[in-house]
């Protein structure tokens, strides 16, 4: 919540700055008038490695699959310590009854796991997949869909990000009192200071039991799905 209008929103090119995974950064904001500088500390995070799935991918009704990841960085200081895993399905959608115009690309963001702090793995039924895009797509007889990859992403967090989960979780229940609690790492107002890194492996396929599944499955039969 800001007290007054407009809000600055400062932003500052990444070619300007010479970060190192490991080392510790300070903001410093003065705010004039004689005041005290807000200042708040975090260390600069490393990415990941996306170790699986290695190739394809591959969705069974009842098998399981799993994406894992380690931290690139062996220095314990720039490990990251929370992640969110999703996966981004990129289609394009085309007009079955004018096949000459030009198709739109879409994608659809599934959501995988959140604020994940111990295990770097994430395991999901392979049914859960269909039944994903069926909740997400409309069935049209006049619109195809050419498949065009799954994005596997991995947000890595630092540590004020994972304090700033658990204060947000810690007074939830039927039990919980009333307050509702916030983290700030800054000396002064609320805010985080704190790094992120993105992963992404990019345009993963599918092997062709799962396409073929894809296409005949109960709950995507309809969605007009073509691989070629």
């Amino acid at each position: 919540a800001f007290a007054v209008n407009p809000n600055t929103l400062y932003t500052i090119s990444t070619d300007d700055m010479d970060l190192n995974i490991g080392d510790d950064y300070e903001i410093s904001i003065d705010r004039g008038e004689g005041t005290e500088k807000v200042t708040g500390v975090t260390t600069m995070i490393d990415s990941v490695i996306i170790t699986q799935p290695s190739s394809r991918l591959n969705f069974e009704d009842n098998a399981n699959f799993r994406v894992r990841w380690f931290p690139r960085s062996q220095d314990t200081d720039g490990e990251p310590s929370v992640y969110d895993v999703s996966m981004i399905i990129r289609f394009e959608e085309v007009d079955l009854n004018n096949p000459d115009i030009e198709g739109n690309m879409k994608s659809l963001e599934w959501e995988l796991a959140k604020s994940i702090t111990q295990e770097m793995e994430v395991v999901k039924l392979g049914g859960e997949f269909f039944a994903f895009l069926s909740n997400n797509l409309e069935a049209k007889t006049d619109i195809g869909r050419n498949y065009r990859g799954i994005d596997i992403v991995v947000d890595a967090g630092g540590e004020e990000i994972l304090d700033y989960v658990r204060v947000g979780t810690a007074n939830l229940g039927i039990t919980a009192s009333q307050e509702i609690p916030f983290y700030s790492n800054l000396s002064e107002g609320r805010g985080i200071f704190s790094s992120r890194n993105r992963t992404v492996k990019s345009r993963v396929l599918l092997n062709a039991p799962t396409q073929e599944r894809i296409i005949e499955h109960e709950l995507t039969k309809d969605l007009n799905f073509n691989f070629n």
